[in-house]
């Protein structure tokens, strides 16, 4: 324990971004006699413990304390600094402070500075090696897709394939995400920038988008030298993915990067066994897993093509190590293209980690994979749900996209799709033959043979058979929208029924309204849509046209066939129609023979 009467001075070491000093001078940070004990058998001064306070620069690189607290376990060498029980751990007007830090190895003083040197060092690096950059390849057009969309813009389960790529990286800690581009560049960064602003609300934290271009595609290696201007001087971690990969796992990646940082890698890449690895390139390990050799499927021996362990593609890569080496790759293959791959003979230690589900890893190149990744992705969507208590009634005839949120005693029935920022509350029943996308539904409604898109349903409601909800419509709770009935952009108060064969746009309905059948609301005079206002318990009776803008108090009653065309007061009867005639031996006679 710290002895001294004297409070610990601070060691300060500053760092700029990303995480690397700005030089080595170190103040002194105790007296010749501060925190020490003498020993029993001689005068000598021996320090068995010394206490200082580490106070580190972070400058504007963060100001998140996790950022630096969640790796301080490993930062601190067990033998040798260690935090007491006491110590304290804040930021500060931009500096990371660690109080009463103990180092039990120090002799006399100047080895004490000396440790605080090595391990302030140790710490930088062990700091630098905490910052993760993402690099996704996303630069080519994907020919076998035959579109002219980019391919990894094509999408999967809501997504497009390179949004689902980002998504997975969502669980591990990202200082830079950056998005190689080449094919219809502005196209993909627009759907990315629109991506992330939709999806803001699940990570804050994350990091803005960065883009680069590949002007020309000459192959993986190419493209991450594309990155050599762009993280000069970076001292992190880089984490490849492909941005046509779409169905790696977050623990996956953060298994990957686990052992990466275990090791201490240059580099560790993700490999799988495929029971057919036709077309991928080739893994060779030692028993350690360490990578001996990699070779694509199109330079393979036949004998190398006996080993199903393959390549997925993702890598991570310690910078500085592959800085150094990323331009001396030459194209020498079939292709002429720059392989990332042999960048494994001029690094070391690489690793090799399998992935437990080689599924994963599938690559999309054409439309037939595209449907196969779709039935995996449903697969453990559905799994997913039904363990956790929703009923799906023939799950194979029944579509969920991994946006969806559903609640237990959920009950699915066949040929029903739920799609986007859906949300389905416990006791509903949803189906048969329905569609929900972007909706939210809540406890106890019955959706039957219907549409609803972008819509709120409160709880009890029943909707269907052969209804349509869209454009942002609004239901209250304990209503019906019967069979042949459309809303759009309407709300609709408590206990109010809209039956059958009605359309009501852009209208506003108070509660316990009636709306009787083939009741329409003429919203649009050809070039402005234009609002209908409806009062409570106001009834409307059969075949009735309401010409808006109207406004209709409470407790009106429109008579059948009514074209009305002006406001109506609170309490009145409408009757807006022509007056019946009756004409009498209508019948024309037959003349006489």
């Amino acid at each position: 324990m710290y002895r001294g009467k004297s409070q610990p001075k601070d060691v300060h070491y500053h760092f700029r971004y990303p995480w690397h000093p700005l030089g080595k001078d170190f103040r002194p940070f105790c007296k010749p006699n501060s925190g020490l004990q003498y020993s029993q058998k001689s005068s000598r001064q021996v320090v068995k413990y010394c206490c200082f306070n580490l106070v580190i620069d972070t400058g504007d690189a963060t100001s998140d304390i996790a950022t630096v607290l969640s790796q301080t376990a490993s930062i601190v060498p067990k033998t040798d600094i260690r935090l007491k029980k006491a110590s304290i751990a804040r930021m500060r007007d931009g500096k990371f402070e660690m109080k009463n830090l103990c180092d039990r190895s120090a002799i006399d003083g100047q080895r004490m500075i000396s440790s605080v040197s090595q391990y302030s060092s140790f710490y930088s690096q062990k700091l630098d090696r905490t910052m993760v950059a993402i690099a996704i390849l996303a630069a080519g057009r994907g020919t076998r897709m035959k579109s002219d969309l980019p391919k990894v813009l094509h999408e999967l389960g809501g997504r497009s394939l390179v949004e689902r790529v980002l998504q997975s990286c969502q669980e591990i800690e990202i200082s830079r995400q950056i998005v190689i581009v080449g094919y219809r560049a502005e196209l993909v960064k627009e759907s990315l920038i629109r991506g992330q602003e939709r999806s803001g609300g699940e990570n804050p934290q994350s990091p803005s988008l960065e883009f680069v271009e590949q002007t020309e595609q000459l192959g993986t290696g190419h493209a991450i030298q594309q990155l050599l201007p762009h993280l000069k001087g970076w001292k992190g971690d880089l984490l490849v993915l492909n941005g046509d990969v779409p169905l790696l796992r977050a623990e996956t990646i953060k298994q990957l990067m686990a052992v990466h940082k275990q090791h201490q890698n240059s580099a560790t890449l993700l490999t799988a066994n495929l029971p057919n690895p036709q077309g991928y390139g080739r893994v060779f390990t030692d028993s350690q897993n360490l990578v001996q050799q990699i070779v694509e499927d199109r330079d393979c021996t036949p004998d190398q093509k006996q080993n199903h362990r393959i390549n997925a593609g993702v890598y991570c890569f310690h910078w500085p190590d592959l800085e150094k080496i990323l331009p001396e790759l030459k194209a020498d293959n079939d292709q002429k293209e720059y392989y990332l791959t042999d960048t494994v003979n001029f690094l070391s230690p690489v690793m090799a980690v399998d992935v437990e589900d080689y599924q994963e890893i599938l690559g999309i190149n054409d439309r037939k994979h595209l449907a196969t990744a779709c039935d995996i992705l449903q697969t453990r969507v559905k799994d997913k749900w039904m363990t956790a208590g929703v009923t799906l009634l023939d799950p194979n005839s029944i579509t969920i996209d991994d946006t969806v949120e559903l609640q237990p005693d959920v009950v699915i029935e066949p040929q029903t799709h739920l799609r986007g920022n859906t949300s389905i509350a416990s006791g509903s029943r949803i189906g048969p033959g329905s569609l929900i996308e972007n909706s939210q539904i809540a406890e106890n409604v019955t959706v039957l043979y219907s549409v609803v898109s972008d819509c709120i349903v409160a709880q009890n409601s029943r909707i269907g058979p052969y209804a349509h909800l869209r454009g942002h419509a609004e239901i209250g709770a304990n209503c019906r929208v019967g069979n042949f009935v459309e809303l759009k952009n309407t709300q609709i108060g408590d206990r109010t029924n809209v039956a059958h064969l009605s359309y009501l746009g852009d209208a506003n309905l108070g509660e316990k309204v009636n709306i009787g059948a083939g009741t329409i609301t003429a919203n649009y005079d050809g070039k402005n849509k234009h609002k209908t206002q409806i009062g409570d318990r106001t009834k409307t009776g059969s075949n009735s046209v309401l010409v808006a803008p109207i406004t209709l108090g409470e407790d009106v009653t429109i008579a059948a066939g009514s074209v009305v065309t002006e406001d109506v007061p609170n309490d009145c009867l409408v009757v807006a129609r022509s007056r019946q005639v009756v004409k009498p031996g209508w019948k024309l006679k037959e003349p006489k023979k």
